[in-house]
């Protein structure tokens, strides 16, 4: 028996965090020791579905036919789809209808985060939710002195030069005006956003925000996974502003690679909390500013330990393992 990861608008969603969490769950997965198929076969017994557009709905259609078992990964949410993209705030509702009747064609939901579960149990869906992390590779993300001294030097940046990093896609939701703001604050200090979108998808006030943006303001746009570590290993800071997320991968690698983290405290972020990372959350602009400073002028507390502790407790090893036994589950209904 095979498991089945339906690519089905890979190439839509690839640079984003559901691009990742897909290519996380076939590693996950191939650790785990389960034969994991990017394509139908006669072996298939379960399909996992992380996106929610037509072809997607129609795959679950056929597994239905064929008597396949559905895992439906909830990775969007109405709360999440605001302040996204054009029109988004006015679709928002329709959007959560839509939501909630896809994520209802799977024997199981799972979502990154019991946030995220609390969310979608609220549209009133009637399907078994699993809160489990999208994962992160913590043999592949983890500081390098080396390469972040070699990326710096490829930039052009001075090795004493403050640095803070982000990576997202440049939205609102995703705290970029904030980002932009915070760069004008601190003129001594070079933002980086790392993270592209098509411009007919950004509003109108975020491509201007984005030209207007001071010139210690950089917007490299997609870079691999291999600079990012470099990035990671290279900055003084990394920068997290979203103001909605249901889990965020950025922040996972982040911290896998140990870099001193500033997050904006949203709901989803109350597990990191618990386990130790209220030090890098605040609530305002006001405080997360103070906190830049505190960390580019080298008053940085020793974090990086539970930042790496909170990375290995998602280790996409341990996410295979447990959906090898959320499987097993499933076939034996």
């Amino acid at each position: 028996m095979s498991t089945f990861i339906y690519q089905g608008g890979l190439s839509l969603v690839g640079r984003s965090g559901v691009g990742k969490a897909i290519m996380h769950q076939k590693e996950a997965l191939r650790r785990a020791g389960d034969d994991v198929r990017t394509s139908e076969d006669s072996t298939t017994s379960i399909v996992h579905i992380n996106t929610v557009f037509p072809d997607s709905l129609m795959t679950v259609m056929k597994a239905r036919a064929k008597g396949w078992k559905v895992i439906f990964h909830a990775h969007s949410t109405m709360e999440d789809f605001r302040g996204s993209f054009p029109l988004s705030n006015l679709l928002a509702p329709l959007f959560r209808r839509y939501l909630t009747f896809c994520y209802g064609l799977g024997d199981i939901v799972i979502t990154p985060t019991d946030y995220s579960r609390r969310i979608i149990e609220s549209y009133g869906l009637k399907r078994p939710i699993i809160p489990l992390s999208n994962g992160v590779d913590t043999g592949y993300f983890i500081r390098d002195e080396h390469k972040g001294m070699k990326w710096r030097r490829s930039r052009g940046y001075s090795p004493d030069e403050k640095i803070v990093v982000t990576a997202a896609l440049p939205i609102e939701r995703k705290g970029i005006l904030d980002f932009i703001e915070l760069a004008r604050r601190l003129p001594d200090i070079r933002f980086v956003w790392f993270g592209s979108l098509g411009k007919a998808l950004i509003p109108h006030k975020v491509r201007r925000a984005m030209a207007e943006a001071p010139s210690n303001v950089s917007f490299p746009g997609f870079v691999t996974q291999d600079e990012l570590v470099a990035a990671y290993s290279g900055a003084n800071c990394f920068l997290f502003l979203s103001r909605e997320e249901t889990e965020g991968i950025a922040v996972l690698e982040a911290l896998s690679c140990g870099i001193p983290a500033v997050l904006r405290f949203i709901p989803a972020y109350e597990a990191l909390e618990r386990e130790g990372l209220g030090p890098c959350l605040f609530h305002n602009l006001e405080d997360i500013e103070k906190a830049i400073r505190r960390i580019t002028d080298g008053d940085v507390e020793n974090l990086s330990r539970i930042e790496r502790s909170i990375a290995e407790r998602r280790d996409i090893a341990q996410i295979g393992n447990r959906l090898i036994e959320i499987h097993a589950s499933l076939e034996s209904v």
